[in-house]
C-alpha cells in the first residue's frame, strides 16, 4: 500500500493456539488466558453476538450468553471460557486491531 515493509519479521506461529490450551489455561486461572475480547468463530452463531469483549464496545448479549449456556450476567471471563469449551477443537488467532 505504499508503505516501508517492515524491518521486524512477524512470527505468526507465536499468535496461534488450538482453542483447548486457552481452555486449560483459564481453567487454571491464569490471565494470559483472556484477551481484551473473542470473536467466535464464522457461522458459529449470528454475526451480531459472535464478539464481546472485557472493555465495554462490545456488550455480552442475553443471545451471546444463551448461545454459550451461561447466566444472563455471567462475565467476560466466564463467558469466554464456556467459548473455549464449546469450540475446544478449533485454532484461535490473537489480532490487535488498531485505528
Amino acid at each position: 500500500m505504499g508503505g516501508r515493509p517492515s524491518e521486524i519479521e512477524a512470527e505468526i506461529e507465536a499468535n496461534i493456539e488450538v482453542v483447548s490450551t486457552l481452555l486449560d489455561v483459564a481453567q487454571r486461572g491464569e490471565e494470559r488466558a483472556f484477551a481484551t475480547a473473542v470473536v467466535l468463530p464464522v457461522d458459529a452463531y449470528g454475526d451480531e453476538y459472535r464478539w464481546f469483549d472485557d472493555l465495554g464496545w462490545r456488550a455480552i448479549t442475553l443471545e451471546t450468553n444463551a448461545f454459550l449456556s451461561v447466566a444472563d450476567d455471567a462475565g467476560f471471563k466466564e463467558t469466554a471460557i464456556a467459548g473455549y469449551d464449546r469450540f475446544h477443537t478449533i485454532a484461535a488467532a490473537a489480532v490487535a486491531y488498531h485505528l
